[in-house]
């Protein structure tokens, strides 16, 4: 009775000691939890303040620095910006200047090409006036004729009507018969001459005048004949021209057109490679995943044993602190 009676001293005072030292350890836990967190606690205040200042230290240098830089880049902007200013400056002079030579070259040009254009129209021109000058000076060379004629004619037929009067007013005589009949002999046919003459040369004039208006009338049309067709010539130069432009804009188009093509065939065999790879790559990694899986299962098989068994050492000590604490109690 006595050796029970001393067990069961020894295991009071055991049972004892470890349920004051799960209270003391439980206390000593909170309070070094406590100094733990009033420590962190100071160590950031502290900390804090140290990053504060040194923040502010920082971004002083940070302003001083980009206001330095700041400065520096205003100054090379300003420089750049009167650089461009001088530079635009010398370029509209000096595009000035080459507009103007420019400008006197093409006018150059264009009177060589309308002295060119217009030298055998002048020449062409020239020949119609001297044949119209020619031809007038002929109609006037006529005309005076005519007028000399018609003067003579007039003449003729005053000195016949004088005769005439003379006859009448004298006897007649076989003298004067004679010297009448010799006088109309005489004076009849250079009348009727110059009377045909006359008509000849009016029906010429008429003729004349008849072909020279429809001489005027064909060069009138042919002249308008030749400005349409230099008309259509020249919308056909700029058709021309437009289709010639049109067509290098449209090699450059296809040139460009061929080279991007390249280009993408070439990044296309790029990616279609890089594709490949990473196909290889995924494969490898479903690879290595599938061989990996059942290690990783067999892994999480021995630590759920494991721990199952550490649950039941766990339970089992505590069960056996329960029983201990009842029979001290």
């Amino acid at each position: 009775e006595t050796e029970r009676m001393l067990a069961l001293g020894i295991l009071a005072s055991a049972v004892q000691k470890i349920v004051r030292g799960f209270f003391a350890k439980s206390i000593f836990l909170r309070v070094k939890q406590t100094v733990i967190e009033t420590q962190a606690k100071a160590r950031q205040t502290i900390d804090r303040k140290f990053f504060l200042k040194c923040r502010s230290a920082v971004t002083t240098l940070q302003c001083f620095a980009r206001c330095t830089s700041a400065f520096a880049s205003l100054l090379r902007l300003r420089s750049n910006y009167a650089a461009c200013q001088i530079q635009t400056r010398w370029r509209t002079f000096r595009s000035v200047v080459m507009l103007t030579q420019y400008r006197e070259a093409t006018i150059l040009i264009q009177k060589i090409a309308r002295g060119a254009y217009q030298r055998p129209v002048y020449k062409e021109l020239l020949k119609e006036a001297e044949a119209e000058a020619k031809l007038n000076s002929k109609l006037q060379a006529l005309q005076r004729r005519l007028a000399d004629a018609e003067m003579k004619w007039l003449r003729a037929e005053k000195e016949k009507a004088i005769v005439e009067k003379k006859v009448a007013g004298m006897v007649p005589s076989e003298e004067a018969i004679t010297t009448v009949e010799d006088v109309e002999k005489t004076t009849a046919p250079p009348i009727l001459q110059q009377q045909a003459l006359i008509d000849e040369s009016g029906k010429m004039l008429e003729y004349l005048r008849k072909e020279v208006f429809s001489l005027k009338t064909k060069n009138y049309a042919l002249r308008a004949e030749n400005t349409e067709l230099r008309e259509t010539n020249y919308h056909l130069q700029e058709h021309g021209d437009t289709i010639t432009a049109s067509f290098g804009a449209l090699k450059q188009h296809t040139n460009h057109l061929s080279k991007t093509n390249m280009k993408l065939r070439v990044g296309e065999t790029s990616h279609k490679k890089e594709i490949a790879e990473l196909r290889k790559k995924m494969n490898a990694n479903k690879f290595t995943e599938m061989s990996e899986v059942p290690k990783l299962k067999e892994e999480i098989r021995k630590k759920d044993a494991l721990h199952k068994a550490e649950m039941d050492a766990l339970r089992a000590d505590l069960s056996k602190a329960r029983l201990k604490h009842i029979t001290e109690k």
